[in-house]
């Protein structure tokens, strides 16, 4: 009796076996042994090929015939439903969509709020520091604002690699300048970049955004 792995790869492309073992990536050998004792078949393997033919595992190593219903509970549960329970379910499960996406959104902008308070308070250090080197002439010593930018992500980076690992301190910094540049206005916008400055020695609020953006363009 021919093995469920056997009928499967009769139905794909050529339905050879070395057709398969391309597809796959499994020796052509293993697969004639696979077809042969589907019970001995290493779990990565069935795994691979269970994914490949889209059949649950158990087929592939023979614990389920093919064509048995392959149908979850949940599927099987749902189709015994009326078509208005079904049409309930369905508007149901788009509210949670909905729901799930909102929220996701909360989390994002609660995110972005506190690196945002972040940058705005290293920025704070930033200027501070320069202003006790060599007073307002070392912003101007520092050129266009690109290279403040470069500037403060320094300043950034030497704060957060002493008390952060090196992969938390990158992902901070990125985070970080994300917020700086939402702060300053810079993001690509018909093709070019903007740039709002800000006064350093001024009040500076996180909330100065310009109404309808989001800091990404």
């Amino acid at each position: 009796m021919a093995s469920a792995l056997q009928e499967l790869r009769k139905s794909t492309g050529d339905g050879t076996i070395p057709y398969l073992s391309q597809e796959v990536g499994i020796p052509a050998p293993s697969l004639s042994r696979f077809e042969s004792h589907p019970e001995k078949t290493p779990t990565d393997r069935a795994w691979a090929l269970a994914d490949y033919f889209g059949v649950p595992i158990d087929v592939i190593v023979g614990r389920q015939p093919l064509g048995s219903d392959q149908r979850g509970d949940v599927q099987r549960r749902y189709d015994r439903l009326s078509p208005r329970s079904k049409a309930a379910l369905e508007e149901f499960l788009s509210f949670l969509i909905e729901r799930d996406m909102d929220e996701g959104m909360r989390l994002q902008q609660e995110e972005e709020n506190r690196y945002e308070a972040a940058a705005w308070r290293y920025e704070r250090l930033f200027i501070e520091s320069l202003t006790e080197r060599g007073g307002s002439e070392d912003l101007l010593a520092l050129g266009t604002e690109e290279e403040l930018r470069s500037g403060f992500e320094r300043f950034v980076s030497e704060r957060t690699a002493s008390r952060l690992g090196e992969e938390a301190a990158a992902e901070a910094v990125r985070n970080v300048m994300a917020a700086y540049d939402r702060l300053h206005g810079i993001w690509v916008r018909g093709g070019g970049r903007a740039f709002r400055p800000i006064d350093f020695f001024g009040e500076v609020r996180v909330s100065q955004r310009p109404a309808g953006t989001d800091g990404r363009g």
